[in-house]
């Protein structure tokens, strides 16, 4: 049995309002809540969470506080689909999630979690992982070898949190079918693992907005499925790793506030595919490379506050 509640037929919006009622936790039959984009607001009835035949349950984009319960995972046996984002849930993250077996994707985008980030690698069907935007910490970071045995993970975003601390070097170990990986806005410091590179699947990488030091490890040469690349506001240093050019499906590149130095490499001139490309704020110097005007779907190029000198050539 469903109930759905936030979308009509006819495409428009419901407009719930007032809390969730209590009876709906009391149908035994039900596999599917889905009350998203609503005004609903106050604490979920704890009987919503005791029915075990709940597949999917989806609250996003509402006004519901409160915490989860700390036996949720025992509680929702079934659970595929936890659909949270966008609500006002605070607390910490129940650690009897790791025993939701079932669970393939969990969204928590955006409310006011705390603590540590569980060791989530006992959930073999995880695919997406959204922790993004709330007050979550990485401890000592073990939580990511935990996630190497998540072997069906596409998705992991944590921007927007308070993680602190060096990342660890099992983050290269992560799944090979990682598309998005999302750092950016926390307080990361210490070296890029050169690890990173063997993440072949990765789409997206966004490490930008913390404190990052050290060089770009050029083994971000062999993530060939790159398309969007951000580590722009760190303190990184050292030189732009001529393995950029390896990058061919690259769209938007961001390396600007940092302290790179040397030359853009004329390898930069191979990403053919590249709309934007932002190296502003750096210590580069040296010529702009002829290459550049290879780039023929460049849309934004933005330089400014660099030591570079002569002329951009036209195609």
């Amino acid at each position: 049995m469903s109930i759905l509640g936030g979308m009509l037929s006819q495409g428009e919006f419901h407009n719930l309002v007032g809390s969730i009622p209590d009876t709906l936790g009391h149908v035994p039959t039900l596999e599917t809540l889905a009350v998203d984009v609503n005004n609903l607001s106050g604490p979920v009835p704890p009987s919503i969470f005791n029915v075990t035949s709940l597949t999917y349950l989806g609250m996003a984009n509402n006004s519901l506080t409160g915490r989860l319960p700390s036996n949720i995972g025992y509680t929702l046996p079934n659970i595929q689909q936890l659909i949270l984002p966008n609500n006002k849930f605070s607390g910490s993250i129940p650690s009897s999630l790791l025993n939701a077996s079932h669970l393939q994707r969990l969204f928590l985008i955006n409310n006011s979690f705390t603590g540590h980030i569980p060791f989530f690698g006992s959930l073999q069907n995880l695919e997406i992982l959204d922790m993004a935007y709330n007050m979550l910490e990485a401890g000592d970071w073990s939580f990511v070898s935990s996630l190497t045995n998540c072997s069906k993970l596409t998705q992991l975003l944590l921007d927007g949190n308070n993680l602190q601390g060096n990342l660890p070097s099992s983050i290269g170990n992560l799944s090979s079918s990682l598309e998005h990986l999302w750092l950016r806005n926390n307080m990361i410091s210490g070296l890029i693992p050169p690890g990173i590179g063997n993440l072949k699947s990765l789409n997206t990488l966004y490490m930008d907005d913390n404190y990052l030091t050290g060089n770009i490890p050029p083994t971000i040469g062999y993530l060939h499925n790159m398309n969007k690349l951000y580590m722009d506001y760190n303190y990184l240093t050292g030189n732009i790793p001529p393995t950029i050019g390896y990058l061919h499906s690259m769209v938007f590149l961001s390396f600007s506030h940092n302290r790179l130095s040397g030359q853009i490499p004329g390898t930069i001139g191979n990403l053919v595919q590249l709309n934007e490309l932002r190296l502003d704020e750096n210590n580069l110097s040296g010529s702009i490379p002829a290459s550049i005007r290879h780039c023929t779907q460049l849309t934004k190029l933005n330089l400014a506050h660099n030591s570079l000198h002569g002329t951009i050539i036209a195609s």
